[in-house]
């Protein structure tokens, strides 16, 4: 909206004109003068009491630099003031009271600038591998203007640490604070680090460690030497704690407090140990560490198809295991042989045929060649016992004791045939020979007068009077009759 007394545009939500203090709208309360003052008022009133105070301070200022250096700088009188601000218009608009500014020439002040004043700072460190000094701000001259607030901080290098400061400041905190009101001359203090170098033996008994030089304590980048010195029956072993390694004599540069132990053990001697020949068997254990004067356990296992003969080397004999005293480093060597298996061979049935080779002795894994043979009126019908197969003749690999049966089989077999009791029936057919393997022959057994068939036996167990008998061997049967009673012939 637009206020009625100035016309300028005013958000519509105020009471009151920002620009002129009228008030917006017939229901609007009379101002307070303060409230009632246009706003470009108030802005010239601030900025008059701003001007004021900027030729307060102003002089403050260049009396002060007169005081410190009156033959520097020319006095002179103060400009005239700036005449006074006139007392603003009093107007009236819709019946509200406005401040009208009346215009007034411009004040202005005017003083001979000062020249600035430096003051030197100067640091002193006696060792600068020691430490450094460093300042905050920095100027590679060290000047600094009059009032410059500075921050020292000592920095210690590895192994120092600082001490104190001395000149024109005092203090042992690493940060200085100082005000450049003068020339300034400020010494850092550093010191060397010393630390103590403490051993120790495991077990104690196991030597001692001696240190060169040999001081209570020693200065940082200091190099020391140590030997281990093991005592009679041990064995420097190693360096733990603070130093690593095995060597019996170290050097290193002393970097901090350290605690260093050596390590010693007891004389120990190495038993190792080998097969004759290579592959034929083993020795356990196969190598070992052990401590003087310890016994030693050593046993030889053979591998398959070897057997253990003697030992060589540091013990001898055929004793397995063996006992060896570790008095001094040692080696044994275990020789094997070849081991050798029996073969034996037979026929079934004796009387069938034979086997060649008919046994002996023979070496792990030689080869042997089988053959079985018969006699008239058999042949060869397989192997058997630790060999299988039909194939003649037969090779094998000897690996153990070995059984070989050799299988004959008869081309021809008799059959034999009897009657239970004698008289009592009749067989048919009534003569036998010999017949081929595997040929059939039917048997028919008849009773005579007054009996009964009952059954067969021998070879064959039957109730049917009428049977068939296959030949793969020699047969024996019996035709069994019993007598029937007569009182059973008549009904």
């Amino acid at each position: 909206m637009k206020c009625p007394a100035c016309k300028k545009s005013v958000p519509g939500t105020h009471e009151y004109c920002d620009y002129c203090g009228a008030g917006l709208s017939a229901a609007s309360p009379p101002l307070a003068m303060a409230r009632r003052i246009p706003l470009f008022a108030k802005r010239a009133i601030v900025l008059g009491l701003a001007f004021v105070v900027c030729i307060v301070v102003g002089a403050s200022a260049y009396l002060l630099q007169l005081a410190a250096s009156p033959a520097s700088f020319p006095t002179s009188a103060p400009s005239e003031p700036p005449p006074p601000l006139e007392a603003a218009k009093s107007e009236t608009t819709q019946g509200a009271a406005v401040l009208s500014p009346v215009p007034t020439a411009a004040a202005t002040a005017s003083f001979p600038t000062p020249a600035p004043r430096l003051f030197t700072l100067r640091v002193q460190n006696d060792y600068p591998n020691y430490g450094s000094v460093r300042a905050e701000p920095t100027d590679e001259n060290g000047r600094y203007l009059q009032g410059t607030q500075l921050t020292l901080r000592a920095l210690a290098s590895p192994g120092h640490k600082f001490e104190r400061w001395e000149g024109d400041a005092f203090g042992d905190q690493s940060r200085l604070d100082i005000v450049m009101d003068s020339d300034k001359y400020v010494k850092a203090v550093f010191s060397l680090l010393s630390y103590a170098i403490n051993t120790d033996s495991i077990p104690r008994n196991g030597g001692t460690v001696a240190l060169s030089p040999y001081i209570t304590e020693y200065d940082y980048g200091t190099r020391v030497t140590l030997a281990a010195r093991p005592s009679a029956g041990f064995t420097f072993k190693s360096w733990s704690g603070d130093v690593t390694g095995t060597d019996a004599t170290i050097t290193f540069v002393v970097d901090g407090p350290k605690n260093i132990t050596a390590n010693f053990s007891t004389v120990r001697y190495t038993f190792t140990s080998s097969v004759n020949p290579p592959g034929s068997g083993t020795v356990s254990p196969p190598n070992a560490t052990l401590d003087k004067g310890s016994n030693l356990t050593v046993a030889a296992a053979l591998s398959q198809g070897w057997t253990f003969s003697y030992w060589s080397g540091d013990a001898s004999g055929t004793t397995n295991p063996v006992t060896v005293v570790m008095d001094r480093d040692k080696r044994l060597v275990a020789n094997f042989t070849r081991a050798s298996y029996s073969l034996s061979s037979s026929a079934i049935p004796a009387t069938g045929g034979s086997v060649s080779p008919s046994g002996g002795r023979f070496s792990y894994g030689e080869t042997v060649t089988l053959t079985a043979t018969s006699v008239q009126d058999y042949f060869f019908n397989g192997w058997g016992g630790d060999v299988s197969g039909s194939e003649n003749p037969k090779t094998i690999t000897i690996l153990k004791d070995t059984n070989v049966s050799a299988t004959f089989v008869q081309r021809h077999f008799s059959l034999a045939v009897s009657i239970n009791p004698s008289g009592a029936g009749f067989v048919s057919p009534t003569s036998y020979g010999l017949y081929a393997m595997g040929s059939i022959v039917i048997l028919s057994a008849s009773p005579a007068a007054n009996y009964r068939f009952v059954s067969w036996t021998g070879d064959v167990n039957s109730q049917s009077p009428l049977i068939d008998v296959q030949i793969n061997r020699n047969i024996a049967v019996t035709a069994n009759f019993v007598l029937v009673p007569p009182q059973a012939q008549f009904r």
